[in-house]
């Protein structure tokens, strides 16, 4: 992905616009301008005799970073969706840890339940902010967060309410009631994304 490469040049006018982060540009042409006929030539290098690796943590972070660029170019609101889903499992470890040590700590179970879905519901929000929705930075940030809690809430509603509405349309369920309870979980995390993404971090107008 990186050192030297050759393309024809209306291979290269392609893409609208090319933005690499890091030094891997080469990746960037393979997407952006849509490369199919790829062939590499190996390059046997001897051992590094003098300077060092460009190949740091930060630059690691970069490449990662240039990853999820690329996914979000390329597959647009499924990239999207598929952080936002990622970002709510981290919440769940997130509700658990601050559930757990609560009540370690011998607090009422009722606030520990509580303290526990502010805190993940605050964790969701900010690594939706700076990550899943990361065009969105500029905007007020007690202003996101009220709608992002506001959204969530109504989530959890419709979580609930798919899950017994399930239950009522399929009596069945009830044996494995964990069954309507992922369908609710994902019509909430349909409907919590489609709240965030149009809603709370609305993308800017150009």
């Amino acid at each position: 992905m990186s050192g030297f490469f050759a393309l024809r040049r209306e291979t290269l006018t392609r893409a609208a616009s090319l933005n690499p982060v890091g030094y891997k540009i080469g990746l960037e042409i393979l997407v952006k301008c849509g490369c199919r006929a790829v062939r590499e030539a190996p390059i046997h290098f001897s051992q590094r005799r003098r300077g060092k690796s460009k190949l740091s943590l930060r630059e690691q972070l970069r490449y990662l970073q240039h990853l999820r660029r690329l996914a979000v170019y390329k597959y647009g609101d499924w990239a999207h969706f598929a952080q936002f889903a990622a970002v709510g499992l981290s919440g769940t470890v997130v509700n658990l840890a601050v559930l757990t040590a609560l009540v370690w700590a011998h607090a009422p179970l009722r606030l520990s339940i509580a303290v526990a879905i502010l805190v993940s519901m605050f964790t969701n929000f900010l690594l939706n902010r700076w990550i899943t929705f990361s065009y969105a930075r500029q905007g007020s940030f007690w202003g996101q967060m009220a709608g992002f809690f506001g959204a969530s809430s109504i989530g959890a509603v419709v979580n609930y309410g798919v899950t017994l509405g399930t239950l009522w349309l399929w009596p069945a369920l009830e044996r494995v009631p964990q069954i309507a309870a992922v369908i609710g979980i994902l019509a909430g995390l349909t409907f919590n994304f489609f709240m965030s993404r149009h809603l709370v971090f609305r993308k800017p107008a150009d």
